[in-house]
């Protein structure tokens, strides 16, 4: 008899058990740390933030430019875009968003939403933006740009509900050094 008996040694496999499970348990809780965008978000910009926590920015009119407009609305980054009114803004130039971490809530707008109609729109250069239930119509009437929606060196977005049509050339542009965006 072995003067080992009655002693207890663990199995060779638990530590390999206990890796597993701090590695495990570490991506459930970076997982928690960081949610979805929405619920339902999917894809590469899932877990884009957008304007969360910012400053809330109204557009109050369907005007193309001035204060109240989305133009105006993002004109700076760090926003979340709000719809007090629902409708056709027609734009003579490029509708760019010209800064990071936005947020264009087109699900706020009363009634049928809002539809931006006469040139494309540009999300380009951009980081951690989001734009859900919007209308874009680019048409033939009005400046000068190829696309309806335009991302050329975008990273980290979500579109969601959109409704993209009548590009020159094309309808949405994803060119460049483009990363990290969710189309859904």
């Amino acid at each position: 008899m072995s003067s080992r008996t009655g002693s207890h040694r663990a199995p060779p496999c638990l530590p390999v058990l206990v890796l597993v499970a701090l590695v495990i348990g570490g991506s459930v809780a970076s997982a928690i740390a960081a949610p979805r965008a929405f619920p339902g978000a999917e894809g590469f910009g899932a877990k884009v933030t957008g304007g969360r926590g910012a400053k809330v920015v109204h557009a109050t009119n369907l005007n193309d430019s001035r204060a109240g407009s989305l133009r105006d609305a993002i004109s700076e980054g760090k926003r979340t875009v709000v719809f007090d009114v629902s409708g056709l803004i027609t734009i003579g130039s490029s509708l760019v968003v010209t800064g990071d971490n936005v947020t264009i809530a087109g699900q706020t707008a009363p009634g049928r939403g809002i539809t931006v109609y006469g040139d494309g729109t540009s999300v380009s250069g951009r980081k951690n933006v989001i734009i859900r239930y919007m209308r874009f119509r680019q048409g033939d009437r009005r400046g000068d740009g190829t696309k309806a929606l335009n991302v050329t060196d975008g990273a980290g977005m979500l579109l969601d509900h959109l409704s993209v049509q009548w590009g020159r050339w094309d309808t949405i542009g994803l060119t460049g050094n483009s990363s990290s965006i969710t189309i859904q």
